[in-house]
């Protein structure tokens, strides 16, 4: 029966691409073709009435095994295909991939099983290298986007200095603004305390040349003293003025010592008091002769004029 058997599985082999083999219930090979015998490297005859187990590795023998005995229980009348993915054996003893469908059938009231079997080497090769790839596109891409966040960072910090920077300049330009309008207050201010004790030293300076006679000294010497206030007044401005300029470029020294406060507000005061007009007068507390300061007393003396 099995030579019947046979001739009629002659016929579907040989026109087969792939791997394709027979096995009975007890899982016997009874046929090959072609395509398996270069598949696994054997010779025609070879593989008959071996188990199918000696083409697949160990690690897969329990699961093809398992897969064999529930298709079987299941019968023809629930006929249907079975696919497994495992590594075949070559005789050499080289392992590879390969997909193994399952399909039972019953010529002759016997039960075979037909295994169509295919090298998917290229495929698991395939797999492989875009596993690969994905694996290095994965590394740029963190690669870039750590690139790119080191730029924005950058970015951000070039910006957060650019914005410091201009704040710096407006700043600076503010600054700038405020000096030169403090110059010119104080150049216009300069020019009228300059002007108002010219004035008054050319009217005493007339006025003198009028005072001839003995009896008139008095009247002389109210306006030499006027002349003599108003210059020492015109020195004090100088000097005032000599001062602020050496503040402003830092070369300024400071004299210190230890003064009474009160001294430097009269000294104040009583230069004032020379550009007050008729009927001005300048109110201040009465200076605490127990309050003495160590500083400069230019410097404070210029503060308070």
């Amino acid at each position: 029966m099995f030579k019947k058997d046979k001739d009629d599985f002659n016929t579907p082999l040989g026109y087969v691409s792939v791997g394709m083999l027979i096995v009975d219930a007890q899982q016997h090979i009874i046929e090959t073709n072609e395509s398996i015998l270069r598949m696994f490297g054997y010779k025609t005859k070879e593989l008959h009435q071996l188990h199918l187990q000696v083409l697949f590795s160990d690690a897969c023998k329990i699961q093809l095994e398992n897969q064999l005995k529930g298709f079987l229980k299941q019968g023809v009348q629930r006929k249907k295909e079975r696919n497994l993915t495992i590594y075949g054996v070559h005789k050499s003893k080289g392992m590879f991939p390969v997909e193994v469908s399952l399909t039972i059938f019953k010529p002759c009231d016997k039960e075979y099983i037909m295994a169509l079997v295919t090298d998917i080497s290229s495929i698991k090769e395939q797999e492989v290298k875009i596993s690969n790839l994905n694996a290095e596109f994965e590394e740029k891409i963190l690669l870039r986007t750590k690139e790119l966040n080191e730029t924005i960072s950058q970015l951000e910090h070039e910006n957060m200095l650019r914005v410091d920077a201009e704040k710096d300049i407006n700043i600076a330009f503010r600054r700038e603004r405020e000096l030169n309008k403090l110059k010119t207050n104080f150049l216009s201010l300069v020019s009228h305390e300059f002007k108002t004790p010219l004035s008054g030293i050319l009217t005493s300076t007339i006025l003198l040349g009028k005072y001839k006679l003995a009896e008139q000294q008095e009247n002389r010497d109210k306006h030499i003293k006027t002349i003599t206030d108003k210059v020492q007044y015109l020195n004090n401005i100088l000097n005032d003025f000599l001062s602020i300029e050496k503040l402003e470029t830092g070369n300024v020294n400071y004299n210190l010592s230890n003064f009474k406060l009160s001294k430097v507000m009269n000294q104040a005061v009583s230069n004032a008091n020379v550009l007050l007009k008729k009927g001005q007068t300048i109110n201040y507390p009465d200076p605490n002769d127990e309050i003495f300061l160590l500083q400069d007393e230019k410097i404070i003396e210029l503060t308070l004029s």
